[in-house]
Parts: C-alpha cells; sequence; structure tokens
C-alpha cells in the first residue's frame, strides 16, 4: 500500500472522529507538532520504521512522548492505533492529509499571496472578502513579500495562479511588442 493511500485513509478517519467531537482546530495543532518531532527529528522517525526495534521499546518511547506533551486523548490514541499497526513512521505525511481532507471538509481553502510591500490589514480583508466572493469557501490568506515583482498581487490558489503584478504585465507587454 503507498504512503498516499495510507495517509489519506488515517486522515479520513481522523478527520471523521475530530468532527463529530468538535474538536478539529485542538487535534490539528496536535497532530501537527507531533508531525513536526517526527521532520525534526530524523532519529524519531528512524526507531519508529526500523523493524529492529521492537514495537514494545517503540510504545514506551510513544508513551513517553505522550506523557511530556500531554495531548488530547484522542490524539494519543490515534499516536497509540498507528504504532500498533506500524504506520507511525507516516505521521508527516497523515498530518499533511489529514490537514488538507479538514479543510475541504469544512469548506476552506488556502491563498498564498504575493505582493511586492506588507500589506495592510484592510488591504488583507478585501482581498480574502474577494478571493471568498469568487470561491464561494472561506479563503485562509498566507502572505510572503518577493520585491522582484515590482508591484501588484500574485495570487496562488491550489494550482491556480492569478498574476497581477507589474513584473508579469510588463513580460506580456514586452512579449507584445517584440511580434509587432
Amino acid at each position: 500500500m503507498s504512503v498516499t493511500t495510507v495517509s489519506n485513509r488515517y486522515g479520513r478517519a481522523l478527520v471523521d472522529v475530530v468532527l463529530s467531537k468538535g474538536t478539529q482546530a485542538e487535534i490539528k495543532s496536535e497532530v501537527s507538532t507531533f508531525a513536526s518531532m517526527f521532520d525534526e527529528c530524523k532519529d524519531l522517525k528512524e526507531v519508529f520504521s526500523n523493524p529492529t526495534v521492537s514495537q514494545q521499546q517503540q510504545k514506551k518511547l510513544l508513551d513517553s512522548l505522550i506523557e511530556r506533551t500531554k495531548p488530547n486523548a484522542i490524539t494519543a490514541n490515534f499516536l497509540q492505533l498507528l504504532l500498533q499497526n506500524y504506520r507511525l513512521q507516516y505521521l508527516p505525511e497523515i498530518s499533511k492529509a489529514f490537514s488538507r481532507i479538514l479543510d475541504e471538509r469544512l469548506n476552506i481553502i488556502t491563498a498564498n499571496i504575493t505582493t511586492a510591500t506588507s500589506v495592510s490589514e484592510d488591504q488583507k480583508q478585501l482581498l480574502k472578502d474577494q478571493l471568498h466572493k469568487l470561491t464561494g469557501k472561506e479563503v485562509r490568506l498566507n502572505f510572503s513579500i518577493d520585491p522582484t515583482i515590482i508591484g501588484g498581487v500574485v495570487t496562488q490558489i491550489g494550482s491556480q495562479i492569478y498574476d497581477g503584478s507589474i513584473r508579469n504585465h510588463l513580460e506580456q507587454l514586452r512579449a507584445k511588442l517584440s511580434k509587432d
């Protein structure tokens, strides 16, 4: 079974549980924190993916991590289930699938906004409102600054890019003038 299939299956199951309990924000944060631990500490991921380390030793380590971090019972049970089913090493991928599926179910999209300079709160809200009208979904904005776009805004939602940058307009003008 592929990592993607495993990630989607466990991510979907966890979404079903947290939505029924109304604990999606808390569990999302906790699962993300544990996934970050795995990403940042390669030895940790190695222990849970190494077949020479007994499941009993892995359980002791996981219990120790759970004791130190004191997550919600749902998160703790989920991590124990992953360990029991030899899937804990896939936690970073499962966490991403969980976040993506949760956003889909809650009708939330993420828009990556790139501007040449920082944007005021009023401008951020205006962008959010316009993107909500465009997509019909709740919009989560991620901002970054890239002075090379000169001015304007580049917005990416999934694979769709809306390029309203001055750099793009200049490139289009240059291409048009070189054709004539």
